[in-house]
């Protein structure tokens, strides 16, 4: 069994009964508002790791609006033997900060406006994933 790397929405993850990996119930479960995003992702990289070698599937569940950085995870991931599965949801800006709005950790304005203005997935992206047979 290999294992599978999802990149799902938080319902369908309970849908399929799959762990997520997620940036903010990290910081939840750390219950430390003040920790760095390089600190968090170092540990959720960690995590998804120990799933890999494990070859069980999990759902990574971060925003990964710059392409750098999800590349950069698709690659250690890949490169541990597990196959990505994507599913992007690009939610528009003003429902992104309606939904913010709601949350317990909100996130600043500033840091929504930047991430629209950087997000990027092209079509290349989408079709270098790993397919199933």
């Amino acid at each position: 069994m290999e294992s599978s790397v999802f990149i799902l929405p938080r319902k369908k993850s309970e849908e399929l009964g799959i762990p997520i990996l997620s940036s903010d119930n990290l910081r939840k479960a750390r219950n430390v508002e003040e920790v760095s995003n390089e600190d968090i992702f170092k540990e959720l990289g960690n995590r998804a790791e120990e799933k890999i070698e494990e070859e069980k599937s999990f759902i990574w569940d971060s925003v990964n609006v710059n392409p750098k950085f999800r590349r950069q995870y698709i690659e250690q991931f890949r490169r541990n033997g597990a196959k990505i599965i994507c599913l992007l949801m690009v939610t528009p800006k003003e429902i992104c900060k309606k939904r913010n709005e709601e949350r317990d950790r909100v996130v600043p304005d500033d840091a929504i406006e930047g991430m629209d203005n950087i997000l990027d997935c092209p079509a290349l992206f989408i079709s270098r994933l790993d397919k199933s047979n």
